[in-house]
């Protein structure tokens, strides 16, 4: 088993199990969380495109990591991605 797969397992397992738990206790609430990393998806990818037409760089690239981050922590969440984009 490689490092990946092994960081993988160690982040993604405890990850999973918290999403059933929330699922079966409070279906509302991951409900919410998976519809704003929905709506992170959309505003990340929009304003990716709107970097690339001015010519500010790529920015924050859209992938799991980054719609879970934006997704569990909303519009701060995006915010904190530009700010460790730009370190």
């Amino acid at each position: 088993m490689s490092q990946n797969e092994m960081i993988l397992l160690v982040a993604g397992v405890p990850a999973v199990i918290c999403l059933l738990w929330g699922f079966l206790k409070k279906p509302g609430h991951s409900l919410m969380v998976i519809a704003r990393g929905m709506f992170s998806i959309l505003l990340l990818y929009g304003i990716q495109l709107t970097c690339i037409h001015f010519g500010w760089g790529q920015g924050v690239r859209v992938n799991a990591m980054t719609t879970a981050v934006s997704g569990v922590l909303g519009i701060p969440g995006i915010v904190l991605l530009y700010l460790v984009r730009l370190l």
